[in-house]
């Protein structure tokens, strides 16, 4: 059974699609459940498929060669991953769940036969690659030459953008859940570096954490003057 019309509406991908364009699309379709921690993607390993996420959130990140771990982006609801297949059929990245998850998935030859057959498909897939461009070089633009507190402050503005929402209390909750070592690994610095920042940054104020791994900026203009 395919995936309801309903899901993909609040996609990005399939914004521009008509109602049959998207019952064309939801046909091959599968949903399932990740739990946190469970990789969607094993880095060096084969695969091909298109992923939807509805719900929770997912890390795509690389391992290095001496065990530590680089992340490279976090994906939240109405996001996709997959999108451009490995060219040598082996994917050079991993995805895992940052919290129980779920995603709807398409495998990869359906995603090629829709993407010629549906014009609109091809269209906001190119948008989609440009926009994902835009956002990395603006991502090594704003880290380039900063100190650790400087990355870290941008690290933090850019997922309060991303992927915040707006506390009654005031402040901007990050709704994904993030260890500190994720933080360090989205930074480039080491985890107790970053859990110093962090701890500077909450004795002035600037944030604060939640016991749910979850982090709310409370003076952006604060991050805004560390990240340059």
């Amino acid at each position: 059974m395919g995936a309801p019309v309903g899901e993909l509406r609040g996609v990005q991908l399939f914004e521009d699609l008509s109602g049959a364009e998207l019952e064309l699309i939801c046909g091959p379709m599968r949903e399932r459940l990740v739990t946190a921690g469970t990789d969607l993607i094993t880095q060096g390993e084969p695969g091909d498929a298109l992923i939807v996420v509805l719900d929770g959130s997912i890390k795509i990140y690389r391992r290095l060669r001496d065990g530590g771990e680089v992340i490279l982006a976090i994906v939240g609801p109405g996001e996709i991953l997959g999108e451009i297949p490995p060219d040598d059929g082996v994917h050079a990245n991993g995805a895992a769940a940052l919290e129980d998850t779920r995603v709807l998935s398409l495998d990869g030859e359906s995603f090629r036969r829709l993407v010629e057959e549906i014009p609109s498909l091809r269209a906001g897939l190119l948008t989609l690659l440009s926009e994902r461009l835009r956002l990395a070089d603006s991502r090594i633009a704003s880290l380039a030459g900063q100190d650790v507190e400087g990355r870290v402050a941008c690290v933090l503005l850019e997922l309060a953008r991303q992927h915040g929402r707006s506390k009654p209390s005031g402040g901007t909750l990050i709704t994904i859940p993030l260890t500190q070592a994720e933080v360090a690994a989205m930074t480039g610095a080491s985890r107790v570096r970053v859990n110093q920042v962090i701890a500077k940054f909450r004795r002035h104020g600037w944030v604060t954490l939640d016991g749910r791994r979850r982090t709310s900026v409370q003076d952006p203009a604060a991050l805004e003057s560390r990240c340059g």
